[in-house]
C-alpha cells in the first residue's frame, strides 16, 4: 500500500474501522509512536497486519510534522526538507 497517495477515508485497520485520516490526525496531536496509536485506538488482535501501516504513516507524517512545530529543517541545517546530513 502506498500510503502517502492513498486517500483519506482509506481504511488502515480493519479490525478497529480506523482510516488513514484518523491515524494523521492522533500523529498531528502528539502521539509518535505505533504503541500510541494503539492506545487511542486500541489494539487490534495479533493476526492483523495493521501495524505496519502505522508506522508507515508514521514514517511518512511524523517527520513532516516535527518540521512544521519547529519552523524549519528537521536536520538543523535550515534549508532543506530532512534529506541532507547537515
Amino acid at each position: 500500500m502506498n500510503w502517502k497517495e492513498a486517500p483519506q477515508d482509506q481504511v488502515v485497520c480493519p479490525e478497529t474501522g480506523i482510516t488513514k485520516k484518523e491515524v494523521v490526525q492522533a500523529i498531528a496531536l502528539g502521539a509518535e509512536t505505533v504503541e500510541a496509536l494503539e492506545e487511542q485506538f486500541g489494539s487490534c488482535s495479533e493476526t492483523c497486519d495493521c501495524r505496519e501501516g502505522l508506522q508507515a504513516l508514521l514514517d511518512i507524517y511524523l517527520p513532516l510534522l516535527q518540521e512544521m512545530r519547529g519552523g524549519g529543517c528537521s536536520c538543523s541545517c535550515g534549508s532543506c526538507g530532512g534529506g541532507c546530513e547537515g
